[in-house]
């Protein structure tokens, strides 16, 4: 065999070796995976990058099938203290493409949860001459005006956060202070709609507090609104004990039997007297009484006692009853 044709053959088959290792290559990458951070529910875009175990949560995916830049388990440490730039969705991967540093928000990232920055005009005068800088805290003053409250002036705020002067939200380097036309502090609503309140009505001044000074004068205008009222004494129950005085059944009055009266009129020549009969319910006589006629004597105070006929039987009783008393 000529040296030629061997040369060229050793050739091929050197070829054809690294082609089949380059082959083996790419398909074992193909098959190749990594863990990547996936969101587990929606989020916003500016949202912290804080808790990253309840934001996200790890997934396996093929190398071939893994975004740019994307977030690995092992460089999940580098998204601290970064915001998301975008919306991520459900079941998304995070990419460093969607961070960005807080370092480069705006002045939102810095505020603290449920809190607003708003906007006073301040000038040399009432910023302290221009000594109130990005993180200074201050006290605002408020001074009304000739005819308002007769220039009257309050401390409104105290221990406020500035957090930024004019555009600039650190403080310089390069000088020791800055003379802007707005201060924008950190406030609660609260005292967001205090300030809006007061701005226009006269002048505010802010007041430089030193270093770590958290102490709150007590001569400042609360407003009485913001002021939550002392819980209300409990109740003191007074049990009253409800006596039922035993029912007392008046005595019924002693039955009196059923009477019946007959008169007779006895005349004895100009002598008129009357003998009364008190009768029971049988007819029998239980008592008599013999008395002066009325119209002949001085009337008893006694009333006069109801006539009833009686019949023959009775009449001859009481007239025998009678003759037998004469006789006595």
């Amino acid at each position: 065999m000529k040296p030629k044709t061997m040369i060229l053959m050793g050739v091929a088959i050197v070829f054809g070796l690294a082609a089949s290792y380059l082959t083996s290559r790419l398909l074992a990458k193909q098959q190749e995976t990594v863990v990547v951070l996936v969101a587990k529910e929606k989020l916003s875009r500016w949202t912290p990058m804080k808790n990253l175990d309840a934001q996200f949560e790890p997934a396996e995916v093929l190398v071939t099938d893994m975004p740019k830049n994307a977030v690995t388990v092992d460089k999940a440490k580098e998204v601290l203290n970064h915001m998301l730039i975008k919306n991520l969705e459900k079941g998304d991967k995070l990419t460093f493409d969607d961070l960005q540093s807080k370092d480069k928000g705006g002045l939102e990232t810095e505020l603290k949860e449920g809190r607003r920055a708003m906007a006073v005009r301040i000038s040399a005068e009432t910023g302290v001459g221009g000594f109130v800088l990005p993180g200074s805290r201050v006290d605002v003053v408020h001074a009304s005006r000739e005819g308002q409250r007769g220039n009257e002036a309050k401390v409104i705020l105290e221990n406020i956060p500035v957090k930024a002067i004019d555009l600039l939200p650190v403080r310089p380097e390069d000088r020791p202070g800055m003379v802007g036309g707005t201060a924008t502090l950190e406030v609660t609503p609260q005292e967001a709609l205090k300030l809006a309140g007061v701005q226009g009505t006269g002048t505010l001044t802010l007041l430089l507090r030193p270093f770590n000074d958290t102490s709150v004068s007590s001569n400042a205008d609360v407003d009485p609104a913001t002021i939550i009222p002392p819980p209300p004494p409990p109740e003191k129950k007074v049990e009253t004990a409800v006596v039922t005085a035993p029912s007392v059944t008046a005595p019924e009055a002693p039955k009196t039997p059923e009477e019946k009266v007959a008169v007779v009129t006895i005349i004895n020549g100009s002598s008129v007297s009357e003998r009364v009969f008190w009768l029971d319910n049988l007819g029998q006589v239980k008592r008599s009484e013999l008395r002066e006629a009325p119209g002949k004597t001085e009337a008893t105070n006694r009333p006069a006692p109801k006539l009833e006929a009686l019949d023959r039987g009775t009449l001859e009783s009481l007239m025998q009853k009678k003759k037998d008393e004469g006789t006595n």
